[in-house]
């Protein structure tokens, strides 16, 4: 632990960063943050704090700025995160409001309030706010049907144990392919019933396409289709608000933007960022998992989804974010969705 002067000496310049993102010095501290120490004294609390490697000199001027154990520390010892959603700051009373107006609506689905909730966090912190749900991965298929829906039209519609409903339509010219594809899906409901969602592929391409080949004229035209209608049925529903606001941070060069991207269009990455545990979680640096964060900070909350699972909702942003709103706006949220 550190001494209460040294303390308050970190916080005051971590806070000062986060806001102004230029590096702190004494006489800084003492005209704005009324510190009753000299500058002397000051300065040596910060020589100290940098030697315990909580702040780092630049080269470019003779004041500081946090390191990333600095952050760390003032994460895990100096935010303030309420467990009652009431108790918010002023600045962030409207937010909170919205939020929950937002949740509190019975006229719209839940997909619908979460992206509403992610426009308001990306509008409210300038930062991107992402949501992901629920993998459906271990839900296992109950039915699998085809309904005609008009002269050249059939929809497709595969139901699973936890009341997910996907469809997709297929466009057929002629009675023969809408037997076929008939024929086909009778057979995929009898040979699915009951299994996994994650061993679906396999069980498609090892399994029930040799039999299919051998009893159903041209079933290869119709495979792949089918074989992209499971695979997306496997990946976790994602939304995204705010995306444009990573180019507005200084600190991100366009690689690092760039490689960003990529990790949010990658379903198999973007999944390494949800959390299983309910509350509040805080990731820095290299704690997010990948290179591309490594100026970064991740603050998210889980909850539990009406159906099955949980989902989390994340703010991501430059690692000198504003922990303490970020934090207590996604409590809000976290408190809220669950009542």
């Amino acid at each position: 632990m550190l001494t209460t002067r040294r303390s308050i000496v970190l916080k005051a310049i971590i806070d000062e960063f986060i806001h102004t993102a230029h590096p702190v010095g004494s006489k800084l501290l003492i005209q704005k943050y009324d510190m009753p120490y000299s500058s002397a004294t000051i300065r040596n609390e910060m020589a100290m704090l940098e030697e315990l490697g909580l702040l780092e000199k630049t080269h470019t001027s003779s004041g500081r700025v946090p390191s990333l154990s600095g952050y760390r520390f003032y994460i895990n010892h100096f935010l303030d995160i309420a467990d009652d959603v009431q108790e918010v700051t002023d600045d962030d009373m409207d937010a909170a409001e919205q939020i929950e107006r937002i949740v509190m609506r019975r006229d719209i689905a839940f997909d619908e309030k979460i992206q509403l909730l992610l426009r308001v966090l990306s509008d409210e912190t300038g930062l991107t706010a992402i949501f992901i749900g629920p993998s459906a991965r271990r839900n296992t298929i109950v039915q699998v049907r085809m309904l005609r829906v008009s002269a050249n039209q059939a929809a497709v519609l595969v139901v699973t144990d936890q009341g997910q409903i996907e469809t997709r339509l297929f466009q057929l010219a002629t009675m023969y392919e809408f037997e076929m594809l008939d024929n086909t899906i009778k057979f995929l409901n009898q040979m699915l019933n009951g299994v996994p969602l994650n061993e679906v592929f396999d069980k498609l391409e090892n399994d029930i396409k040799p039999l299919l080949e051998e009893y159903i004229d041209h079933y290869d035209q119709i495979h792949d289709a089918i074989l992209q209608f499971f695979s997306a049925m496997n990946t976790s529903i994602t939304y995204f608000s705010g995306q444009a606001n990573l180019l507005l941070q200084s600190e991100f060069e366009r690689n690092t933007i760039k490689a960003m991207f990529e990790f949010l269009e990658d379903d198999a990455r973007l999944s390494s960022l949800k959390q299983n545990e309910p509350g509040i979680d805080i990731r820095i640096g290299s704690e997010i998992g990948d290179v591309c964060f490594e100026e970064c900070a991740l603050i998210s909350t889980t909850f539990r989804m009406p159906i099955r699972g949980h989902g989390t909702i994340a703010i991501l942003g430059p690692i000198r974010l504003d922990y303490q709103k970020v934090a207590e706006l996604l409590n809000i949220v976290g408190k809220t969705i669950t009542i």
